[in-house]
């Protein structure tokens, strides 16, 4: 009987690997409570429109795309809808831009949410 070779063991282990993390690839992200649900437009940075509402970004904001990977603020066109969270002098500090589906849940959210207005 011959010794299976290194390459075999390896394969192996990137197979149990994938099939670890590729089922977690398509899933929609989940945001705690803290979070808001908007459209965020960058305009000439550190100038924003959220929600129509001129705001600034906060030094060291970060934005992180669909794929959950961080995002250069000037490459973002247009209104894009975000979760996003502030800081205490109520610059953006967090956005995610979301997905359809991650928006359509956070739709759905909002909508059973009791109004605190």
């Amino acid at each position: 009987m011959k010794p299976r070779s290194k390459n075999g063991y390896r394969v192996a282990a990137l197979l149990a690997c994938a099939a670890v993390w590729l089922p977690a690839w398509g899933q929609p992200r989940t945001f705690d409570e803290a979070t808001r649900l908007g459209t965020l437009e960058v305009t000439v940075f550190p100038q924003a429109r959220l929600d129509g509402k001129e705001i600034l970004l906060a030094p060291g904001a970060r934005i992180r795309n669909e794929s959950n990977l961080l995002a250069v603020p000037s490459t973002l066109r247009g209104n894009v809808p975000v979760r996003y969270r502030t800081d205490p002098m109520g610059q953006v500090l967090d956005a995610w831009i979301l997905t359809s589906e991650e928006l359509q849940i956070a739709k759905d959210e909002a909508r059973r949410r009791p109004s605190t207005r």
